[in-house]
């Protein structure tokens, strides 16, 4: 692994376990044993400009994930509900979720710049789109279908955070037990 790539993999982990801001220059560098000098080699623009490829590869690696659960899955009401038994298990296992949101990250967004905010909004539009699409090949209008999309992402969102602040995975088994009934996903 290149040094970009263990910077962008490891300060990820930081920031899942710790948050955005709790996690200090120093504690990268320590964790991938590089220098400052090699951290600014890479992201000349500082901590922020690393967080904002953490978030490209969180969005590259969610989107592909649900795609193969999309690819593995005989329907998409299938997809949906194999990915949520993903993350109940995951949950219950390691008592954590990490890949699969970003929210649990930045915490505390307030404080990060309108290009963060941005990357942030692009990563929800971009699950939206590949929900959107999936959709659409069921027979939804397109406004219909980004609607359902949109709320699809937030609820899958809330019952992940709604189980890391309960402590347990009963949000999201709640969740794929009535999946259907808040989007209309028959299929």
């Amino acid at each position: 692994m290149d040094t970009k790539a263990l910077l962008v993999t490891e300060a990820t982990k930081l920031f899942y376990a710790n948050g955005y801001k709790s996690v200090g220059l120093s504690k990268i560098i320590n964790v991938t044993n590089t220098s400052k000098g090699s951290f600014y080699h890479h992201f000349p623009k500082g901590k922020e400009q690393l967080l904002i490829a953490c978030l490209e590869k969180v969005q590259q690696d969610i989107v592909n994930e649900i795609q193969q659960h999309i690819i593995k899955n005989p329907t998409f009401k299938d997809a949906i509900l194999s990915l949520l038994a993903d993350l109940i298990q995951m949950y219950d296992e390691k008592g954590q979720i990490n890949g699969y949101t970003f929210t649990i990250m930045l915490s505390e967004i307030n404080g990060v710049s309108d290009e963060v905010h941005e990357k942030c909004g692009d990563l929800y539009r971009q699950i939206e789109e590949v929900f959107s699409i999936q959709l659409q090949s069921r027979g939804l209008s397109l406004e219909v279908a980004k609607h359902q999309a949109l709320m699809l992402v937030s609820l899958i969102e809330g019952s992940i955070l709604q189980s890391i602040m309960k402590r347990s995975s009963e949000p999201m088994r709640i969740l794929a037990q009535h999946i259907d009934q808040y989007i209309g996903i028959e299929d």
